[in-house]
């Protein structure tokens, strides 16, 4: 594990520290004008929270996922789809584009994903 020159707590237990506040806190207080924003606040900070966290190896996995099947990044990857230089049907490149869209939805809506890879 990589070290920094941060003492604790770190930008993720303070992002963490700020999110259970916002719910545990003032969601309960705040009233219905204001809860839609400490919602929309707090799961903000649990994105960010999650993307410093799962990011450095999602991004890794992600590479070696647009090496496999030629790609340089995800623009490439959507340009050689359209021009149907690479077939969405082939089994490789449906693994890459589904662990692609479950790594996005680690980060943003870990809620949504299933068992099922």
């Amino acid at each position: 594990m990589s070290q920094t020159p941060h003492d604790v707590p770190s930008a993720i237990d303070l992002l963490a520290a700020v999110e259970e506040f916002l719910t545990e806190s003032m969601l309960p207080a705040a009233d219905d004008d204001l809860r839609f924003y400490v919602r929309v606040s707090a799961n903000v900070l649990a994105v960010v929270r999650r993307e410093l966290t799962l990011g450095p190896e999602l991004a890794r996995h992600h590479d070696r996922d647009l090496e496999l099947i030629g790609c340089a990044d995800e623009t490439e990857l959507a340009q050689r789809l359209r021009s149907g230089s690479l077939d969405y049907r082939n089994p490789l490149v449906r693994d890459v584009i589904t662990r692609t869209v479950r790594a996005k939805l680690a980060v943003a809506r870990p809620s949504l994903l299933t068992d099922t890879p």
